[in-house]
């Protein structure tokens, strides 16, 4: 069991033993069954909870603000000695502040996270640290 503090209490990471296959229509609630050993929660005490729709997978991701949309392809700016390169890509899915991309990019790639969508490719690029 992993847990971390929240900014509204606690958060758990744990498996699920059942899922009770009736639901309520006006609530919008269903019953999982789930194992604790914590004193925090009492038996039938309402929680929210994420459970995910498909398995895990790995996926390259990048910030969603290094994409530069536009109507006839979406890309990202690899730097390159310090040189911007336009790579086209393809949307995945998302989370968070990430989206799953495919194209020409690899792991550890640098991509231009701020002021991507006023460089032009070939573009020479100073980076500055925060």
């Amino acid at each position: 069991m992993q847990r971390r503090a929240a900014e509204k209490g606690w958060q758990w990471r744990l498996g699920m033993r059942a899922i009770i296959p009736v639901a309520d229509e006006l609530s919008r609630s269903v019953e999982l069954r789930i194992p604790i050993d914590s004193k925090r929660l009492l038996v039938g005490a309402a929680v929210r909870v994420a459970v995910p729709s498909a398995e895990a997978q790995w996926v390259l991701a990048v910030p969603r603000d290094a994409l530069v949309i536009r109507r006839e392809q979406t890309y990202v700016f690899r730097l390159v000695n310090g040189v911007a390169e336009q790579v086209a890509v393809s949307l995945g899915s998302a989370q968070n502040s990430h989206i799953a991309v495919t194209g020409e990019l690899s792991s550890g790639d640098q991509v231009v996270v701020r002021g991507a969508e006023r460089l032009r490719n070939g573009q020479q690029v100073t980076v500055l640290q925060p």
